[in-house]
């Protein structure tokens, strides 16, 4: 890059509008000014600014601390536009994703140099998903982090990944009466206050949704996953889905 290894620079407010309407597929609001809380739509893209405050500082701290090194992302469209393409090929092997990325003239129209790649890769999902893809590159990550991370694996798609880092996917539903008896256990038995007091457990914020409530038995703390606006949302669009769609339908549900 000619001015800067970090093209994305401060993402305005104009950019986060786009940003929810491309990774949640809602409209726009039709009321340019005033008081947006009088439309009467849920999906309202003005309405879930101010529910998804949190991820767009997630967004804003991911987009600029991108680097280029050669020819990566040089706009947001840029970067929604391989998010889309990751869409497109779920059930791709990732070392095919990064192949697209680098060819001249791909479907995500933007060409992006091969030491490039897995950076951008990894961007699209971080944002997409928030969840990082990356493998660790050594055993110091592990000790650094205590945690044993499932990156993408080359030879593996988005669809192997995700479901490699939520295995309970592969579960059927349990019954309705079973399920509510269950999560009623939970909410008598398990919460924060127990944790601290009988367990002297302490509790972490996590950007990555694959870490919510993992344990550190070495410093005693569990990881929670903060970003509810970006789970609610997400429940939200899918709640219509029928209960027999495949995980890879609803990657590529917004394509």
């Amino acid at each position: 890059m000619a001015n800067s290894t970090r093209p994305l620079g401060l993402c305005p407010d104009a950019n986060i509008l786009e940003l929810i309407d491309r990774v949640w597929a809602v409209d726009r609001c039709s009321i340019k000014n005033g008081n947006h809380s009088r439309c009467d739509s849920s999906s309202c893209s003005l309405r879930l600014v101010n529910r998804l405050s949190c991820y767009q500082r997630f967004y804003k701290e991911h987009v600029n601390a991108y680097e280029v090194e050669s020819h990566g992302l040089k706009t947001h469209d840029d970067l929604w536009s391989v998010m889309n393409l990751t869409r497109q090929v779920a059930d791709c092997p990732r070392s095919e994703v990064l192949k697209l990325l680098v060819q001249p003239q791909n479907v995500a129209h933007i060409t992006i140099s091969p030491e490039d790649a897995e950076a951008t890769l990894d961007l699209a999902v971080r944002t997409m998903l928030m969840m990082n893809s990356l493998m660790c590159n050594s055993p110091l990550d592990v000790l650094e982090y205590g945690l044993l991370e499932t990156g993408w694996r080359s030879d593996d798609s988005l669809e192997t990944f995700v479901r490699a880092c939520f295995p309970g996917l592969d579960q059927q539903p349990l019954a309705t009466t079973r399920l509510d008896r269950i999560q009623q256990s939970v909410r008598d038995n398990l919460n924060a206050r127990h944790l601290r007091a009988k367990a002297g457990l302490a509790f972490e914020p996590t950007d990555d949704l694959r870490h919510h409530l993992k344990l550190d038995k070495k410093v005693g703390t569990v990881k929670i996953f903060h970003h509810v606006g970006f789970l609610k949302e997400h429940l939200r669009l899918t709640c219509d889905q029928p209960a027999t769609a495949s995980l890879l339908d609803q990657l590529r549900r917004y394509v």
